[in-house]
């Protein structure tokens, strides 16, 4: 576009002030918009921390359990009772070994 010039140049300058001034009307409506992506973004954001939150909790209180369980086993493997203690573990499988009783030995039923 070329630039309109009159005896003292003010025209080329109007010009240039009447742009500035449709960009700076403009500037507030592109805000908006940007300002309205940005809301869906975060609400996106802020569903998907919940569904994150809810599937954490979940996978938190199942290790809580299963540590819980981890726990009785060792206990019971390590602090058998006195009914089982010639007993052995081997692969999930008890074993029940021989007891003596009155100079008797007899095998545990499991």
């Amino acid at each position: 576009m070329a630039e309109k010039s009159g005896v003292d140049g003010t025209e080329g300058r109007e010009d240039f002030r009447s742009r500035k001034g449709r960009a700076a009307e403009a500037a507030p409506q592109q805000l908006g918009d940007e300002l309205q992506q940005l809301n869906g973004r975060l609400k996106i954001l802020e569903e998907e921390t919940e569904t994150m939150k809810k599937a954490l909790s979940a996978i938190m209180d199942e290790n809580k359990e299963l540590i819980g369980e981890i726990s009785l086993l060792l206990h019971t493997v390590f602090n058998p009772s006195p009914t089982l203690q010639n007993c052995d573990c081997f692969l999930g499988r008890l074993i029940l070994g021989f007891h003596q009783e009155n100079g008797k030995q007899y095998q545990s039923s499991s």
